[in-house]
């Protein structure tokens, strides 16, 4: 969503009780998202693709930690580098995985969780499972 669009999409989500989130493609700083947003904070909110942010060489917890006020969803992904968008298992990119699911916590976030595994080359089935056992025996986080 684009700042410009933002009243437009406020107007629909009011008239139809509905919240949105924007998610951080292509955004690389979380103060851009909160521009987005904008004086819509009642029904625009943030998603964290951690992924992402990783990606664009911004640490994802500290965006966690930015938007904590604004936060809808969040897209639990590890990449493999900075520069480039290729996920990998949890724990073995740069998106530091661990510190995002303890910022959360300690935020106190406790609504919408995604694990994001994307892949072309492969089925992504297995590294989703592991990714839910690795959350669910390390940190606790409940799973409804």
């Amino acid at each position: 969503m684009t700042k410009e669009a933002a009243p437009i999409v406020y107007r629909l989500c009011k008239e139809y009780g509905l919240k949105t989130a924007v998610e951080n493609h292509p955004e690389k700083h979380p103060d851009e998202i909160k521009a987005i947003i904008g004086d819509y904070g009642d029904v625009l909110g943030a998603a964290v693709d951690t992924g992402w942010f990783a990606t664009q060489g911004y640490s994802a917890p500290d965006a966690l930690r930015q938007l904590k006020d604004s936060l809808l969803n969040i897209h639990l992904k590890d990449v493999k580098a900075s520069g480039s968008h290729f996920p990998v298992p949890f724990g073995t990119g740069i998106a530091n995985i661990e510190e995002c699911v303890l910022t959360l916590k300690e935020i106190g976030y406790d609504t919408i969780l995604s694990i994001e595994q994307e892949s072309a080359a492969f089925d992504p089935t297995n590294d989703c499972k592991t990714a839910l056992q690795w959350i669910s025996n390390c940190y606790a986080i409940d799973r409804h």
